[in-house]
């Protein structure tokens, strides 16, 4: 899964209220440690995150996603979305 300081542009830009993704490791200087700070956010974890966050019974009416990865989370939503997206934009 993308980490969450690359993903968080595209959130706020979308008006997204909350981020749930991957962190990535820093050092005491605050300089990329070269691994995560938890676990990868794709597949079981990600809708272990979602449930953690929003509750067992929550319900996810849409999700979207672009890779394996997404698998869980799209299975548990009313509408799914899925797309891969290759080479270029635009191409």
């Amino acid at each position: 899964a993308s980490p969450n300081i690359l993903v968080a542009p595209f959130a706020r830009g979308l008006g997204a209220d909350v981020l749930i993704g991957t962190q990535l490791a820093f050092d005491n200087m605050d300089r990329v440690a070269g691994g995560f700070d938890g676990a990868n956010c794709r597949g079981a974890e990600k809708v272990r995150r979602l449930k953690a966050m929003f509750g067992d019974d929550m319900i996810l009416t849409a999700a979207y996603g672009d890779t394996a990865g997404d698998k869980e989370m799209l299975d548990m939503a009313q509408e799914q979305g899925y797309r891969v997206f290759k080479g270029a934009a635009g191409a």
